[in-house]
């Protein structure tokens, strides 16, 4: 059964596959807004993901005020880690 972007069973449960695909077939950010969309996104499911929020940490970065846009080494790996870790 699905519900909230679950799936419900007798064995517990779990993120719906097709939001999933949606997760690991996300681009790399190009801007803040993007950055934005994934963690939304995956934030969906963090409870899914142990320490999504530490993982998450060099992308959301890049959303505080004042700072300037750069997408480095760090932000990628925090961005295939979770996206590895939620599918």
């Amino acid at each position: 059964m699905e519900y909230l972007g679950h799936e419900l069973s007798v064995d517990g449960v779990r993120p719906l596959d097709r939001l999933v695909t949606a997760v690991r077939e996300f681009p790399k950010p190009r801007d803040a807004t993007e950055v934005k969309r994934f963690v939304h996104l995956a934030g969906y499911y963090r409870r899914f993901i142990e320490g999504f929020g530490a993982m998450m940490s060099p992308m959301t970065k890049l959303l505080r005020k004042d700072v300037e846009w750069e997408w480095g080494e760090a932000q990628d790996d925090a961005f295939e880690r979770v996206k590895e870790a939620l599918t």
